[in-house]
């Protein structure tokens, strides 16, 4: 079995995500953990985003990490942008 990686950029209104999944409220801050920094590394890669230096920037960025069975999610938050990035990899 294989990995399958996603991403996908919402840019929304920072006062209208309170109680949803863009609520930054229980983001972590400072610097990613080096396996999330992998999955990121490998969905640019894999699907030829080409952030280059701008992945550099998201990996101090407010950011949650959601895991289970079926693989993980995580959501960074550039504020600066009004935009999340989520990147995935399923298992």
């Amino acid at each position: 079995m294989g990995t399958d990686t996603g991403y996908v950029k919402v840019a929304d209104d920072p006062e209208q995500v309170d109680g949803t999944i863009l609520d930054g409220r229980d983001y972590s801050s400072g610097q990613l953990p080096q396996e999330n920094i992998r999955i990121i590394k490998e969905a640019d890669a894999t699907l030829r985003l080409n952030l280059g230096t701008q992945l550099d920037a998201l990996y101090d960025r407010p950011h949650k990490e959601i895991t289970n069975e079926g693989g993980t999610l995580i959501i960074i938050h550039d504020a600066d942008s009004s935009e999340w990035h989520f990147f995935e990899c399923l298992v």
